[in-house]
């Protein structure tokens, strides 16, 4: 579930902030691997902020997060270790329209 942030004189809805679901998902060593988890307000474009609640695993990190389908938030994956699977997660989000 998201909240929205709305520019203080317009009323325009500017940003959505969040948590989101991550699934757990299998990354190959010295690979990467994608994750998508729902967010309600993500618009194609938007500028994604994520942030794990927790550690991650060992070696694995996020390298990107971006919107390319309305409502799923992707993130890449990225290991550099030796741990081969993200645990489900919950994050932070934040998407800024632009």
């Amino acid at each position: 579930m998201s909240q929205v942030v709305r520019n203080g004189s317009s009323g325009e809805i500017v940003a959505n902030i969040g948590a989101i679901a991550v699934p757990q998902t299998a990354v190959a060593v010295t690979a990467s691997a994608s994750a998508t988890a729902a967010f309600t307000g993500a618009e194609v474009g938007d500028i994604v902020k994520v942030s794990p609640l927790a550690a991650l695993q060992g070696g694995i990190g996020i390298a990107s997060a971006f919107v390319a389908v309305t409502g799923v938030i992707t993130l890449q994956l990225i290991n550099v270790g030796a741990n081969a699977t993200l645990s489900a997660q919950t994050m932070w989000a934040e998407c800024v329209h632009h």
